[in-house]
């Protein structure tokens, strides 16, 4: 499952370097050759619509850093920096790799409000990225392993090699052995076979990473082409055969009418007098066996803007999002559950209650403004989240529900349907 971790404006990141396209997928790919999944999730997805910049990541859970307690906290860094440094070693040994070229601006990000958990595992969102002019690396004062330092002979065995081939021509010429007749016999040794072989094999990786590079390029390239699915040839279908149709039956004639002389004339026939009910009578109307009916909403009420038919709790029954304040962006999620509770003088209190299980609580007053009903709030919604400030702008459906429309103070709207 893919989840939306953070949202931003693009206007209020400021990058790092420049991307080319598809810059996620070419590291990802890099990473996930030469170490595994975790690794290379490390980087968030970012996804560009417009101005508005969205971070993914595939997961079950999602935790910010906020929600972590200060043991948690200190636990998700230290893994965030482990995976670093483990993706900075392979961008040591393989400097010709494109993360290689801008692993030090990857690893940045503006904060670690921006440092996610993900089923258990650190997700950067906004890497490569600065908010405020402020950027922070993981990895800044961090001492590196003492085989870190050792990269640069396994990068150049050449030299190695090279030094070891000398050492040895410079023994052969000075290291001499005269025989009893005063004969000299030069000494060879066999590390001059093993320096041109290791020289040999020193080619022959040089050749293998080149061709590596080039099948990389070849997949990223392969990756972005649309595929064309097979053809399956037409098989021919045998017609079915159909019976023909049988005969329609043929119906009886029917006879034709005859006239009949003993029908009375139309111009003789009297109209008779229609009974009238009696004065003192009642009719029963259907706005009587209507009032008796247990109404959440009266049309007459409604009209009236009585407001005293609002009392006792209405309940959410839609699906429906709501923004909320978030420290560097605001972000929507959906609610669960939102209950409206008023007393006879349309004083209410309400409880909104979101899929990540947090809550917040805040006063109401009803007002009829036209002929829709304004629910106003003289406070925030307070709790684990901060509700952007709004109204709830409601019109009657029938006679169980009404359509509210939360407008916030930014212009956002989210609409759902409210029943006792």
């Amino acid at each position: 499952m893919v989840l939306v971790l953070s949202r931003q404006k693009i206007n209020r990141l400021k990058p790092l370097f420049n991307r080319q396209q598809n810059f996620y997928h070419q590291i990802y790919n890099e990473i996930l050759t030469y170490s595994d999944a975790d690794h290379a999730r490390i980087f968030a997805q970012p996804e560009f619509n417009n101005d508005i910049v969205r971070w993914n990541a595939e997961g079950q859970t999602s935790f910010s850093w906020k929600e972590l307690d200060q043991n948690q906290q200190q636990k998700l860094l230290q893994a965030t920096r482990s995976i670093l440094l483990d993706v900075e070693e392979i961008t040591q040994r393989y400097p010709g790799l494109t993360l290689s070229r801008f692993f030090n601006q990857c690893r940045q990000f503006p904060g670690l409000d921006f440092l996610y958990a993900v089923d258990g595992k650190p997700v950067i969102t906004a890497w490569g990225f600065s908010c405020d002019q402020k950027t922070y690396d993981p990895l800044m004062g961090i001492e590196r392993k003492k085989r870190n330092h050792l990269f640069f002979w396994n990068r150049f065995p050449w030299i190695t090699a090279l030094s070891a081939f000398a050492l040895g021509l410079l023994t052969s010429i000075f290291w001499t052995d005269e025989d009893l007749n005063g004969k000299k016999c030069e000494i060879i040794y066999p590390s001059e076979n093993k320096v041109r072989h290791v020289m040999n094999e020193k080619k022959r990786q040089d050749q293998l990473a080149d061709e590596r590079n080039k099948l990389l390029e070849q997949w990223n390239i392969l990756q972005n082409q649309c595929r064309i699915p097979s053809v399956k040839p037409l098989v021919p279908i045998d017609p079915t055969k159909i019976d023909p149709l049988p005969p329609p039956e043929q119906l009886p004639e029917i006879p034709s009418l005859k006239d009949n002389p003993n029908l009375p004339d139309i111009d003789t026939l009297q109209k008779k007098n229609v009974p009238k009910p009696p004065v003192n009578s009642t009719v029963p109307s259907k706005t009587d066996d209507k009032s008796n009916n247990n109404v959440d909403l009266p049309k007459e009420s409604w009209n009236k803007k009585d407001t005293t038919m609002l009392k006792g709790c209405w309940h959410l029954t839609t699906h429906l999002e709501l923004y909320t304040h978030g420290l560097f962006f605001n972000s929507h999620q959906p609610v669960t559950n939102w209950s409206l509770c008023f007393n006879p003088n349309a004083a209410g209190h309400q409880v909104l209650t979101r899929r990540d299980g947090g809550t917040c609580q805040g006063p109401l007053y009803a007002g009829f403004q036209g002929e829709q009903l304004v629910l106003n709030q003289p406070e925030d919604c307070q709790g684990d989240f901060h509700l952007i400030s709004g109204k709830n702008v409601c019109t009657r459906l029938n006679d169980r529900e009404a359509r509210c429309t939360y407008i916030d103070e930014n212009g956002h709207q989210s609409t759902g349907i409210f029943k006792r």
